[in-house]
C-alpha cells in the first residue's frame, strides 16, 4: 500500500484524536515499511497520531524496504537508525544512490544483521557510518552479519572496516564490488567464520594466507589463481566449504585457477565441500 503524503488530508468528519495509540499502531503495521515511515513522519496531524507514530518506530525490530526512490540515502538511513533503537535486522535496497552521512549515526545496540544492497558510497562515509570517531564507539556494537552486495566504493581507498567498528562480526558478504581490495578489510579477517567476496576482481592470491578461522569462503569470479588455491590448502585450516566459479558457460571471467589446481586442492583437503557457480 502506497500513500502520497502530499495529497493526504484528514477527514474533517472523523475525530482522529479519539483513536487510541493501539489502533494507529495497527494501521502503521499494515502498511509497507516506507509508507509507514512516511505516515509516521507526518505525525504532526494530531497528538494521538504523533504518539502512535513514535511508538511504532521505537518498537520496530525488523526493517526491509527500498530506499532507491529517496533523494538522499544517507539522510534516510540516519533518520531510521535514530528513531528505531530496537532494530534487530535491517535490509535496505539503495541501488544507484549516493550515500552521504552528514553526521554520526545513532547507536543501535540491538542490531545484529545489516544488509545494504547496491549502496554507492565513499570509503570515508562508510567508515563514518560504522564507527563514531567523536565518541570512539561502534554504531552497531553487536552486529554479527554484514551484507554489502553490489557495493560501489568511491573516493580515497582507506581501511573502512576495523575490528573496533564491528567487534562481534562473524559473517561478511561483499559481492560484485570491483573497487574493493583486501587491504581495506584485512584487519577483520581473523574474526570471520563466513566470508563472501564473489565478483570482487581486485581480490588476489595474497588473501589465501589470512583466513585462518574462516569456515565458509566464496571467491568465485575473483582474481584467485593456482597459487591462491595452494595457499588456501594450508592457510585456511578451518575451511569447510569453498565456492568457486565454474570454468565454463559463464558471462563473467571465472578466475585464473586451472582444473588441475582444483583437483590438487580437493585431494589435499577432501573434507572441504567444493561448490561451483555460474554467472
Amino acid at each position: 500500500m502506497e500513500i502520497d503524503i502530499e495529497e493526504f488530508e484528514p477527514d474533517p468528519g472523523i475525530n482522529w484524536s479519539a483513536l487510541s495509540d493501539d489502533v494507529w499502531i495497527r494501521v502503521l503495521h499494515n502498511l509497507d515499511v516506507f509508507s509507514a515511515l512516511d505516515v509516521a513522519r507526518f505525525v504532526c496531524v494530531n497528538k494521538a497520531f504523533y504518539r502512535a507514530g513514535h511508538k511504532f518506530l521505537r518498537s520496530l525490530e525488523e526493517f526491509e524496504g527500498s530506499i532507491s526512490r529517496r533523494k538522499d540515502v544517507g539522510t534516510v538511513l540516519l533518520w531510521v537508525l535514530e528513531r528505531c533503537p530496537k532494530l534487530l535486522r535491517m535490509k535496505a535496497t539503495c541501488i544507484a544512490q549516493f550515500g552521504v552521512f552528514p553526521k554520526p549515526a545513532a547507536r543501535c545496540v540491538e542490531l545484529t544483521h545489516l544488509e545494504l544492497f547496491g549502496l554507492k558510497v565513499r570509503c570515508e562515509d562508510l567508515r563514518k557510518l560504522l564507527f563514531n570517531k567523536r565518541s570512539h564507539w561502534p554504531t552497531f556494537p553487536n552486529l554479527r552479519t554484514l551484507n554489502l552486495k553490489s557495493l560501489q566504493l568511491t573516493g580515497r581507498c582507506v581501511k573502512w572496516l576495523q575490528p573496533s567498528a564491528v567487534p562481534h562480526l562473524t559473517s561478511l558478504t561483499i559481492q560484485w564490488c570491483t573497487t574493493l581490495n583486501a587491504e581495506m578489510i584485512v584487519d577483520i579477517f581473523y574474526k570471520l567464520r563466513h566470508l563472501s567476496l564473489r565478483g570482487c576482481h581486485s581480490i588476489y592470491d595474497s588473501i589465501s594466507s589470512r583466513l585462518y578461522g574462516v569456515e565458509e569462503l566464496d571467491v568465485a569470479f575473483t582474481s584467485l589463481t593456482d597459487k591462491g588455491l595452494e595457499g588456501l590448502t594450508y592457510g585456511c585450516p578451518a575451511l569447510r566449504k569453498l565456492t568457486l566459479a565454474h570454468q565454463h558457460h559463464n558471462n563473467w571471467e571465472a578466475g585464473g585457477y586451472s582444473p588441475a589446481a582444483v583437483e590438487r586442492f580437493s585431494t589435499k583437503r577432501p573434507q572441504v565441500l567444493l561448490s561451483f557457480v555460474h554467472c
